[in-house]
């Protein structure tokens, strides 16, 4: 089976190329559903030119977390095929991450969680667990 090789770009994109914008990370407190094909969602929203968002079931370890997603989209088919085709054009396909990364926020479900009864309780617990050790 093919996988895409990701490295540092050696060149700058130009016209013809694929270029996809990982714009950032939303940390949620909801159990969605994870993305069964990133490619396929990635495919559809170039195709439609209009940003979309994929998601990773999270292990709670970010290390993981990042071979997970980069699992996903080495070895992901449509986007094997999204290379291949770019390829075939004379294109390269670029997978773009802000400088310094990523950058980590909370979902709107998240937000709401913190604001809420229960997650005033929550950090006031946690605020308690940490000043005692």
């Amino acid at each position: 089976m093919e996988k895409i090789i990701t490295h540092t770009p050696t060149r700058m994109p130009k016209n013809g190329d694929v270029v996809i914008h990982v714009t950032d990370m939303s940390l949620h407190t909801k159990d969605f559903a994870p993305t069964l094909s990133a490619g396929k969602k990635i495919v559809r929203a170039l195709d439609k030119k209009e940003a979309t968002r994929v998601y990773v079931q999270s292990t709670g370890d970010l290390q993981k977390d990042k071979v997970t997603i980069q699992d996903k989209i080495e070895n992901d088919p449509e986007l094997i095929a999204l290379v291949r085709e770019t390829n075939a054009k004379g294109g390269k396909v670029f997978l773009s991450f802000p400088k310094g990364g990523a950058p980590a926020k909370l979902g709107n479900d998240a937000e709401q969680f913190i604001n809420s009864k229960n997650g005033k309780r929550k950090l006031r617990g946690l605020a308690k667990e940490i000043s005692e050790e």
